[in-house]
């Protein structure tokens, strides 16, 4: 399977029991730009939790997590917020009474071998993800790890190696979930490729001592925050990324200093994705619009509140909530736990956002030389006759 196939490819595994070992995910010439290759990594059949709501230990209570990801499942009744980890004992206690949890803790590692938690939450700084992802799984946890999963070529390979899928693995790109991304999905199923697509980001300032810059927390906001539009560049291509080219204002040798960035995706193919993301506007505008071009139609997504669709079958449609699918993303994580549905999203997205990323800022450093990204297979492994 090509990597856009990647849930065809879990779907086969699920519906054919006793006939399909599992899924082998070969990671073909992954390199950096040092030639360290990313090792493969193979996927078995996970075990669900079945009859009864999942339990959840969720780790960082921050802004975000407070705003979306703690209230999402607190109103699913297919989880139970039954820990909750935060970096003050203070903190840990308000969350879990809020929430509802049995247990509140400052002990990541003690909260993994409580044997009642079926997956883990992680929802710390961007640093953190790839260590906390892989011990939560090395503890025999499902894990939703929001976005980015690896700030580093490093972590990839590491994640690559050691993860096996006997857990789920999920990654919180929850654009994919919002409505009226799906309106577009869907649409261009029935439009011939390859598409050029344009993907405008007015991120807006950040104060220069917010965590994301800070090199120990995070690896800046093309890592942390544009892994989310070229994954969903991605997504909507159905095809792998093979090349990317880019070009910074005040280009920086440090990963974390860059910001103002404006990335051209090649993918396999032939389609074109542009990325501006730009943060020397002003929020008071809007902040993203995605435009795709293909099969003499022209399809608009304004900040996820409206799509517009010109052409042989031409459409408008509406979301005054501006859903970007935070709900349904959680919601869908937790039907995968239960067995109830096959992944959308896995760790290889994860890495494939971040290594194009780290291309991203490669390029712009450079002055616009273009970096290739490396080709990712998934395989399904079926047991001899």
């Amino acid at each position: 399977f090509d990597l856009a196939q990647s849930a065809e490819a879990y779907r086969t595994l699920v519906d054919t029991p006793g006939g399909c070992l599992g899924i082998l995910l070969k990671y073909e010439e992954l390199r950096d730009s040092a030639g360290r290759t990313v090792l493969a990594s193979a996927l078995q059949a996970a075990p669900r939790v079945t009859g009864r709501p999942v339990q959840a230990a969720v780790i960082g209570c921050g802004g975000f997590a407070r705003q979306f990801h703690l209230p999402n499942l607190k109103a699913s009744p297919l989880a139970n917020v039954r820990a909750l980890v935060a970096s003050t004992g203070q903190s840990a206690r308000e969350m879990a009474s809020r929430y509802g949890a049995a247990i509140s803790s400052t002990d990541f590692d003690a909260v993994l071998q409580d044997d009642e938690v079926d997956a883990v939450f992680v929802f710390t700084r961007d640093a953190s993800h790839a260590r906390m992802t892989l011990a939560a799984l090395r503890a025999g946890k499902h894990v939703f790890c929001e976005k980015p999963l690896a700030v580093s070529v490093d972590e990839c390979e590491q994640l690559a190696a050691e993860i096996t899928g006997e857990r789920i693995c999920m990654v919180g790109f929850n654009r994919r979930f919002a409505p009226l991304a799906r309106d577009l999905k869907d649409s261009l199923r029935q439009l011939p490729g390859p598409r050029m697509m344009i993907y405008r980001v007015n991120a807006g300032p950040l104060p220069r001592d917010n965590w994301i810059f800070d090199p120990v927390s995070a690896a800046g906001r093309i890592v942390g925050e544009v892994c989310h539009f070229v994954d969903l560049l991605t997504w909507l291509a159905g095809a792998e990324p093979v090349s990317v080219s880019a070009c910074a204002l005040g280009a920086s040798s440090s990963i974390t200093e860059m910001e103002d960035v404006s990335a051209q995706i090649t993918f396999a193919d032939g389609s074109i994705g542009t990325v501006i993301y730009a943060c020397r506007g002003t929020t008071a505008s809007g902040k993203e619009r995605l435009e795709v071009f293909t099969g003499s139609t022209s399809l608009v997504l304004d900040d996820f509140r409206r799509l517009t669709i010109t052409g042989a079958k031409p459409l408008q449609r509406t979301d005054r909530t501006g859903d970007k699918g935070h709900a349904a993303e959680m919601q869908h994580f937790l039907q995968c736990v239960r067995g109830e549905s096959a992944p959308e999203l896995t760790h290889i997205d994860g890495i494939r956002a971040t290594l194009v990323c780290l291309a991203i800022w490669e390029s712009a450093r450079s002055g616009g030389t273009p970096v290739e990204i490396p080709a990712v297979r998934v395989e399904v492994v079926t047991k001899p006759a």
